[in-house]
């Protein structure tokens, strides 16, 4: 109740953008985390913060609690999602160098291995194959499935190809949309898993009232960003 007057929203990656954002500017003017030595001391200090407070912290380990468990008012997935967000900022710095190192079909492979390897791994331990109280693995799984997988497009330079043709306006539309879609998702699933509607056809409908969702209220927020930078511009003269 405490975090709800604190913390008001139930959007977790809201917040932590704010936060990870803070952080982010403390680790570029004290640590120079741009360095690979810093990046890689950074990586190894979240590790251990996350094994430790699944440890110590996480009491239930009997059931899936490692996406949704709450450390005080801090989210428990925010300790290990900081290091992708701070690996987004250490590959613009040194994309130079990550160009030439790192091959395309290698960084793919390993994208398809990851990904694998990630829902393998949540298959069997929802089947109880694997114990349940193992399920912090998914955390450093995520991690790699999802930046492997980014690494391949970014290496694919996939935006001078598509940025003329129609696949490419679309992918274009829908990045501009991801935060929106984000906000709204959670209120469109629960809405329509209320009418009881046969999969897939309440995916389909899910997909497209999200997007027409995400689109109103971007295109509304965009209004009032106008608005209100207005008034602030008008004030400071």
């Amino acid at each position: 109740m405490i975090r709800e007057y604190i913390w008001p929203t139930h959007f977790w990656f809201v917040g932590a953008i704010f936060l990870y954002s803070a952080v982010l500017h403390l680790l570029v003017e004290k640590a120079n985390i741009e360095e690979r030595t810093s990046f890689i001391v950074f990586g190894i200090v979240v590790a251990v913060v996350d094994i430790i407070s699944y440890i110590c912290c996480i009491h239930d380990k009997t059931i899936w609690i490692v996406e949704d468990a709450y450390l005080g008012i801090v989210p428990f997935r925010s300790i290990y999602s900081i290091f992708a967000y701070v690996f987004g900022y250490y590959i613009k710095r040194n994309w130079e160098w990550v160009v030439r190192r790192l091959k395309q079909k290698v960084v793919a492979c390993a994208a398809i291995v990851m990904f694998i390897g990630f829902y393998g791994f949540k298959f069997l331990l929802n089947r109880g194959n694997i114990p349940m109280w193992l399920q912090i693995i998914s955390h450093p799984l995520t991690i790699m499935s999802a930046l492997s997988i980014f690494l391949t497009f970014a290496l694919g330079n996939l935006n001078p190809r598509l940025e003329k043709k129609r696949v490419g306006t679309w992918i274009n539309t829908l990045s501009e949309l991801s935060l929106e879609s984000y906000l709204v998702q959670f209120l469109v699933i629960e809405w329509i898993a209320d009418f009881e509607i046969l999969f897939p056809v309440n995916m389909i409908i899910c997909i497209l009232l999200v997007m027409i969702f995400a689109w109103f209220l971007h295109n509304v927020s965009t209004i009032l960003k106008k608005w209100i930078l207005k008034i602030l511009l008008n004030d400071s003269k």
